[in-house]
């Protein structure tokens, strides 16, 4: 929760405090009551404004959350105070760094006593506080700067919050649904785990062709039910800034319990799996709100497989390569999810036993949308088409002297994320 105040007089720098990480919600309180370098909190009460602060990934994120709180707020805030408080092997520390509107930014590792307590704003002050007397004008009679504190929970924001003086005025609700309404959806920017399940329809087409008539003996599967799950992981730190980390990831697709007919009207029972599995390679080009791609190299394994052999039916298993890039561009609450990828085969059995066959060559895209809530889950709804081209010679033992077979599947997929 960040808890903005309303703006002071021009002359004086405006300042945001944000405070996360284990013990945010101590030090919050502990901050409103410090008087940092001589400048004292607001003596105005504070309105919330809902801002998912512990989804920002890396410092600069958490800066950039605050300081677009403020822009909404109508608050030109001229100076973030990041704190983020983590506990190691060696005790607890917080990061602390005064981030500037022109980009300067003031960094220092303080060491907190084990357990949190007065002690650790008194700390932080040691650090803010040259800073910010730096900012303050020369010749003003006084230094009073509007205080923001955020911790990066609920419970610590309303720590807070009730650290904020008494006061007369009464409470702008409308100012506060406003900009609650427009509060940024915190986007989970480069997760080291991601993990996927969720239901979908598929469909699919089969045809042979000679290459110069119509297509011969062609095969659909209008409806499938499907059911997905996959996992991507991204060892390392977050880093910040421009960064590549490298990962795996694997996936897996199936729909059974399917029939289908045959020319003379009898059913045959098939089932249809795709797996895959593969390196990945990840490279964000900045905090939570800014663009990522994937870069993907690996192994993908498609089957379609009857019960029963019969010549109408085309059962398929395509063992190929899979090189892919995809792309997630936040836009907003939401973010946009695209994707391509080739897929060369390496082996083709089914259909194509009676052939002669020559190569076979796979082409995927993939479009979306996911939507985040709750910080660490998202919903996505993805819409994908994969297309198998087999060339092969025509041989005596075919029907109708097939050159060609295309083979098409379809699917649209609405997908639950959990996101860490």
């Amino acid at each position: 929760m960040f808890l903005g105040a309303p703006p002071s007089r021009a002359a004086v720098p405006t300042v945001v405090v944000v405070v996360d990480g284990p013990g945010a919600d101590s030090l919050a309180a502990e901050l409103t009551k410090e008087k940092l370098g001589g400048l004292a909190a607001s003596s105005r009460k504070a309105k919330s404004v809902p801002c998912k602060l512990g989804a920002a990934k890396g410092p600069e994120g958490k800066a950039q959350v605050a300081l677009d709180a403020c822009v909404r707020k109508k608050v030109e805030a001229d100076v973030v105070v990041l704190v983020v408080v983590t506990k190691g092997p060696k005790g607890r520390v917080a990061d602390v760094r005064v981030i500037r509107r022109d980009g300067d930014v003031t960094s220092e590792h303080v060491k907190l006593d084990d357990k949190a307590g007065p002690s650790d704003a008194s700390k932080v002050k040691g650090v803010v506080e040259p800073a910010l007397a730096a900012m303050v004008p020369s010749g003003s009679s006084t230094t009073t700067v509007d205080v923001a504190v955020s911790a990066g929970s609920a419970s610590g924001a309303g720590n807070a919050g009730s650290a904020e003086p008494p006061s007369d005025e009464a409470p702008d609700h409308a100012a506060e649904k406003e900009t609650a309404k427009n509060a940024t959806v915190a986007h989970p920017g480069s997760p080291r785990i991601v993990v996927t399940i969720g239901p979908g329809y598929g469909a699919r087409s089969f045809s042979y062709s000679n290459g110069a008539g119509p297509t011969i003996r062609p095969y659909s599967l209008p409806a499938a039910f499907l059911l997905s799950v996959s996992a991507e992981a991204y060892p390392g730190d977050d880093g910040e800034g421009v960064r590549f980390r490298p990962g795996l990831a694997f996936g897996y697709v199936t729909s059974s319990g399917l029939t289908s007919q045959t020319d003379v009207g009898r059913s045959i029972g098939n089932t249809w799996t795709r797996f895959d599995l593969g390196l990945r390679g990840r490279l964000a080009l900045g905090g939570e709100r800014a663009p990522t791609f994937t870069l993907g190299f690996g192994y993908a394994r498609e089957a379609f497989i009857f019960t029963e052999a019969d010549p109408s039916l085309p059962g398929a298993v395509y063992l190929t390569l899979r090189a892919s890039l995809d792309a997630r561009v936040p836009l907003g609450p939401v973010a946009l999810l695209a994707g391509f990828a080739a897929l060369p085969a390496v082996r083709l059995s089914g259909f194509s036993d009676t052939y002669k066959h020559r190569s076979t060559l796979g082409l995927e895209g993939m479009l979306g949308l996911a939507v985040p809530f709750a910080r660490t889950f998202e919903f996505r709804l993805l819409a994908s088409h994969t297309r198998y081209s087999t060339q092969f010679e025509a041989s005596p033992v075919t029907t109708s002297g097939a050159t060609r077979a295309v083979d098409s599947t379809s699917r649209l997929q609405v997908i639950l994320a959990f996101l860490y």
